[in-house]
């Protein structure tokens, strides 16, 4: 089972946040006070019920925080059904591969530890409190569709520098040394795709490393989505889909300045710690 960071939940404690279990399975809905859906590092794909949920939850201008990973213990990484509703709904997609950083200055420790491009899209709050600095691990890519759906518009937030690059297997010959055959350019790894359809307006936030809400590696990205994704409304319900779906109930207070200063202001010594026992625990 995939959880949600402790610091995350702790920020959810400080905000007054319930979680009890949803089911989407058994109930055949999302709630309809359910302000937010949150989906963690899934690791099976969605049934045909779930995804019905979840369109009319889009549909009904629902809001959806979507967190995966190249998970290389995985034999099958692309959830079909999952995935497509992101394509069919929101004009993104997943590409099963794990991407890397040919940029020394944007690397840390090893090429599948980024320090991403922020484009003009990511908001100031997020490049002033991260100081630069949003870190992705074990990325896999996103793709934004040519021809986009109706009413679909997508901004790219965090990406690779051009001298990126990918590789579709992490085996047992796996080598971080850029190959001939190796993908290499700008690869997207994080974005956010809004949808207004018949009047009701929904968003998917979409980032290929579970990492990017992590509050110990990216707190300023991690409170930001979560308090934008709520919209700061005076009581709302946001569902936590992860793998054991999980729902959260949020209180109408806004981050208070100790939330800030315990969660989301961080000392960089153990930031650079937290980065270190992620990645190190990541390849045992």
């Amino acid at each position: 089972e995939n959880t949600l960071d402790e610091g995350f939940t702790a920020f959810a404690k400080l905000e007054n946040i319930g979680i009890s279990a949803l089911d989407v399975e058994k109930e055949g809905k999302i709630p309809s006070d359910a302000e937010a859906v949150i989906i963690y590092a899934p690791e099976t794909d969605f049934s045909a019920k779930e995804i019905d949920a979840l369109k009319e939850y889009a549909d009904n201008g629902g809001r959806i925080i979507l967190s995966t990973e190249y998970n290389k213990n995985l034999s099958d990484r692309v959830l079909e059904n999952l995935y497509g509703f992101a394509s069919e709904y929101y004009g993104m997609s997943y590409k099963d591969v794990i991407v890397l950083e040919g940029e020394t200055k944007n690397v840390y420790y090893y090429p599948d530890c980024i320090f991403t491009t922020m484009t003009d899209k990511v908001p100031s709050a997020i490049k002033t409190g991260q100081q630069g600095y949003v870190i992705f691990t074990f990325a896999h890519a996103i793709e934004v569709s040519e021809a986009l759906p109706e009413g679909v518009t997508v901004d790219k937030l965090f990406t690779t520098t051009d001298k990126g690059y990918a590789k579709t297997e992490y085996g047992k010959d796996f080598t971080y040394d850029k190959q001939k055959d190796d993908l290499s350019g700008s690869f997207l790894l994080g974005a956010s795709s809004t949808r207004e359809v018949g009047g009701a307006k929904s968003k998917l936030w979409w980032f290929s490393s579970t990492d990017a809400i992590s509050t110990s590696m990216n707190p300023y990205v991690a409170v930001y989505v979560l308090t934008e994704s709520v919209d700061k409304k005076e009581s709302v319900s946001a569902a936590s889909i992860i793998i054991t779906h999980d729902r959260v109930d949020i209180s109408d207070k806004a981050a208070t300045l100790w939330s800030w200063v315990i969660i989301a202001i961080v000392p960089a010594a153990i930031l650079g710690y937290g980065i270190y026992v992620r990645v190190r625990r990541a390849r045992r």
